[in-house]
């Protein structure tokens, strides 16, 4: 076991997605205890008169929106780290299912 997690560190490219789907994982799990799952969402905005500056979509890095809006002015970001977790899961069940499904019609095979 021990020269497999060896070669997994070695390998860079297997550091940089781990990391990825774990920072994503983390982020997407803090968003839901720390922000109860809310996503950001900036309807219009309006200068100290109350006249019209800007309306959704909001492009990329414009009023603290890093990846922009959508048309209800929802923050994408916000939207792709929520959902993150969905998607983690919903491929490790997928993968865990795989493995059952193959370890029984092995064994079924063997058998006969």
């Amino acid at each position: 076991m021990r020269p497999l997690i060896k070669g997994l560190v070695r390998n860079k490219t297997f550091l940089i997605g781990f990391s990825f789907v774990s920072i994503l994982l983390v982020l997407s799990m803090a968003n839901t205890l720390f922000n109860d799952g809310n996503i950001r969402t900036v309807s219009v905005i309006m200068d100290d008169n109350a006249n019209l500056v800007d309306a959704p979509p909001y492009e990329p890095f414009t009023h603290g929106f890093i990846a922009g809006s959508d048309s209800g002015g929802k923050d994408l970001l916000h939207m792709v780290i929520h959902g993150a977790k969905f998607t983690i899961g919903i491929a490790f069940i997928i993968a865990v299912l795989r493995i059952l499904f193959s370890m029984v019609f092995g064994a079924v095979l063997g058998v006969y």
